[in-house]
């Protein structure tokens, strides 16, 4: 069993993955001020949220294995300085270019940083004890995209939207000193370094049991990017909802995934990570069936639309940390290459299934429940194969 990880390094990893909704969530309300700022269309701010999860895939990309070999502590410390450069650059914008050059900065930062921490994690615990660690950092997924629009729609109102951008700086900057402290720099890359990136790459994707996990945390991620894409279009257009009314059901959501969240902490007290998977990925496959046989049966209902997506949505809360946990078990070394094959991973196939989606929407909420429910089924499916190969193992987790 390796050493828990101090309290301390929690709150400073929970800092590090807060700073991703924010990124893209806080200045939502302020794309349209930006684009009048700027002189150009509202849709060509908008892109920069697509800008920031690609180019947040790339900087996983290189942060994996840059943190294998100069070691935790300088890699994420270098994360944050772009993400802080990046901000800075936006929040001096004139330009299109500018600002595009500025969400690429700030992203590629942002996922050299968001990489170490599943890293740091497997560094220090194992078994159960990363899966309640990984579980927390999930809760700040889950949160923080809940807190952020509210944030940056106060600052916005206050100070404009330029603020936005300075004070997530001036965050990350807290954030980053607390890194020189607390942030261990013992692990260094220990395999032979004659071994290249790209084989490194290859080792950890030919881990055939660990790839389960990858699916299973793409496809599952998938369903919540599909959801947060088209909300506004099913809830607001469709059913004809207020904006008030939309945001509490987003807050519903939140709640929601936060008690099974800590329902899967106490949980795994008992259960091994892998069983407590397979359960949560069959709650979301229960969610997204009532929300298809609501479509058939009921398409006006928009309650059952409701019941259908909180649960769907709330079973993320025990998903995503039990499957980050148990795809880095795989791992001892070259957990910074895993950890970035991982998040790269699901986060371009979330974003693309995502963007298709809001074609796919154009014949129906129905059809978009049929494309949840596979990804989820697809997900099941491995996770049930995954669990049945752990079962000889789980007597000494």
């Amino acid at each position: 069993m390796k050493t828990v990880v101090p309290f301390g390094l929690v709150l400073f990893l929970a800092g590090v993955f807060a700073l991703g909704p924010f990124a893209t969530d806080s200045y939502l309300a302020a794309i349209p001020h930006i684009a009048d700022d700027l002189a150009v269309s509202t849709s060509s701010v908008a892109l920069t949220v697509s800008i920031y999860v690609f180019a947040m895939a790339i900087g996983q990309l290189i942060g994996g294995p840059l943190c294998d070999r100069a070691g935790r502590r300088r890699t994420v410390i270098l994360g944050l300085a772009l993400f802080i450069l990046g901000g800075f650059v936006i929040t001096a914008a004139d330009s299109l270019t500018s600002l595009y050059s500025g969400r690429i900065i700030q992203a590629i930062g942002g996922g050299i940083a968001f990489v170490c921490v599943p890293a740091i994690i497997r560094d220090n615990a194992s078994g159960k004890e990363a899966a309640k660690l990984f579980t927390l950092i999930a809760l700040i997924m889950m949160v923080a995209p809940s807190i952020a629009p509210s944030f940056g729609t106060l600052i916005l109102k206050l100070m404009g939207w330029h603020w936005i951008f300075i004070l997530m700086s001036a965050f990350a900057i807290v954030v980053a000193v607390a890194g020189l402290f607390l942030v261990p720099n013992s692990y260094q890359y220990k395999a032979d370094k004659s071994v290249s990136i790209v084989n490194s790459f290859i080792d950890i994707f030919n881990t055939r049991e660990a790839r389960k996990y990858v699916v299973i945390q793409a496809a599952t991620y998938s369903v919540l990017m599909i959801f947060l894409t088209n909300s506004s279009m099913i809830y607001i257009e469709n059913y004809g909802l207020s904006e008030t009314l939309f945001s509490s059901l987003f807050i519903l959501n939140t709640a929601a995934g936060i008690i099974v969240n800590r329902l899967n902490s106490f949980l795994l007290n008992r259960y091994s990570p892998e069983k407590l998977l397979s359960a949560f990925v069959s709650l979301q496959v229960v969610g997204l069936l009532i929300l298809l046989t609501g479509q058939l049966v009921m398409p006006e209902n928009w309650l059952i639309v409701v019941l259908g997506f909180v649960i769907a949505m709330a079973s993320l809360g025990g998903i995503l940390g039990n499957s980050n946990a148990c795809f880095m078990s795989f791992f001892s070394s070259n957990t910074g290459v895993a950890s970035s094959y991982l998040g790269a991973t699901q986060s371009i196939a979330s974003a693309v299934i995502a963007a298709l989606s809001t074609l796919l929407i154009t014949f129906g909420l129905g059809a978009l429940a049929l494309l949840m429910l596979g990804l989820s089924v697809t997900a099941l499916l491995v996770s049930a194969k995954a669990n049945q190969q752990a079962q000889p193992n789980q007597g000494a987790a």
